[in-house]
């Protein structure tokens, strides 16, 4: 169990970082959809823990790591939004298209995560950590303070337009709770497997939203894109929404800060 916050930020990003450092292998060594997925999740767990501790870490390395996180995280979401669509549209006309995109994408994606500026993401982080700083809270202090963010989504009506930051809302709190737990006798796998429920969900609707944006965006590029596709993700989306509001309903906010404070 780590001493300190200090100890507890430190041990958290040794861990995330090796995970990513060993996602980003897979995806060079052979880019799937598994691969190019999880190095993404490794991306964006690596981005929240640089916040979640930001009270203990060197701003300026911190900083610079964030800034080409983002770059990275961008050629991922990339290419992962067209393993989405080759995934899930069958239709033999556009699929040649889908499959040049695709290859590029993991072609500009594989040239990121080879270049000498992304590999100096793993070479810093001894020096990320404060190493004098009075450090007199308790981890369940920074839980706590993200779980107060969360909160706000209880006091304003969510409209659409709202979902994708509910989604990062949930992601983000998620992510804290699992930090948590790793190195803490506390159990919270309750609450992350409700947070996992919403997650997807939204999820759905993020990919589905992203595919209808696409194929838009080809159609108008002068790509023949039948409506009946653009129509199908509409109705996706539609459907995922429904399921959200549905567990919406069920477990509010309140209720599962609840049962975090209660772990």
């Amino acid at each position: 169990m780590p001493k300190s916050n200090r100890d507890f930020a430190a041990q958290t990003l040794r861990v995330e970082f090796q995970r990513l450092q060993r996602d980003t292998a897979r995806v060079v060594h052979a880019a799937g959809a598994a691969t190019v997925h999880d190095v993404r999740v490794a991306a964006m767990r690596v981005a929240f823990g640089l916040k979640f501790f930001e009270d203990y870490l060197n701003v300026q390395e911190a900083t610079l790591l964030k800034d080409r996180l983002k770059q990275a995280r961008d050629k991922m979401g990339k290419a992962r939004n067209w393993d989405i669509m080759w995934e899930r549209v069958p239709e033999r006309e556009i699929r040649s298209l889908v499959f040049v995109r695709r290859s590029m994408a993991r072609k500009e994606l594989k040239g990121t995560l080879k270049s000498s500026w992304y590999k100096r993401i793993f070479g810093h982080n001894e020096e990320l950590i404060l190493k004098d700083l009075k450090d007199n809270h308790h981890a369940q202090d920074l839980l706590e303070a993200e779980a107060q963010k969360f909160l706000r989504w209880q006091r304003k009506r969510i409209r659409r337009k709202d979902l994708h930051q509910v989604r990062i809302s949930f992601k983000k709190l998620r992510y804290a709770c699992e930090f948590t737990a790793n190195f803490y006798k506390i159990d919270l796998h309750r609450i992350v497997a409700l947070l996992e429920k919403f997650q997807d969900v939204l999820g759905e609707r993020q990919d589905a939203l992203s595919m209808k944006e696409q194929l838009v965006q080809l159609r108008e590029a002068g790509q023949r894109i039948p409506q009946k596709i653009i129509k199908r993700q509409k109705r996706e989306v539609q459907k995922a929404e429904s399921r959200f509001e549905r567990l919406w309903n069920k477990y509010s906010p309140e209720t599962l800060i609840r049962l975090i404070k209660n772990a």
